[in-house]
């Protein structure tokens, strides 16, 4: 089954996905300009002798926090879903629940994605085994043959 909207429920989904878009592309601009605008602003104010040691120093803190700055952009509507569903966590738990369970952008259950992954594991695990329980026993009837026919 399938559900339908009207012209006005549809219009305010479209919104709401675009709201959000830009909301995600402003995060996004501003971890870059974090990360980029000290470097740009060095390069061209290097003429400048008085704020050259200020522009370095600002460089060489955040070029390195580009990874964290992604990082933060990238969980922040995980985070938001765990304080939806958990209130009661403050925003650092929510956070280091977000970074243990996150699956991805758009991940949905990630609990159920977590037991597939397991299962799959467990799987590939007893593949492995039964194909060394095999090997062996491969070579062992091998050795058997080579000493009864020596």
């Amino acid at each position: 089954s399938f559900t339908t909207f009207t012209a006005d429920e549809s219009h305010n989904l479209q919104y709401q996905r675009s709201r959000k878009a830009r909301t995600r592309v402003l995060q996004y601009f501003i971890a870059f300009s974090l990360t980029m605008g000290f470097v740009t602003l060095d390069m061209l104010l290097c003429n400048v002798k008085s704020l050259d040691n200020l522009m370095e120093i600002l460089t060489l803190i955040s070029q390195p926090l580009a990874g964290f700055f992604n990082l933060i952009v990238f969980i922040i509507p995980t985070v938001n879903n765990v304080r939806r569903v958990n209130p009661e966590f403050s925003l650092f738990r929510a956070c280091g629940t977000a970074i243990i369970s996150y699956a991805g952008p758009g991940s949905g259950d990630t609990q159920s994605r977590r037991q597939a992954r397991r299962a799959s594991n467990t799987l590939r695990h007893q593949v492995e085994v039964a194909a060394n329980i095999v090997a062996r026993s491969y070579n062992t009837s091998d050795e058997n043959v080579s000493e009864n026919s020596g």
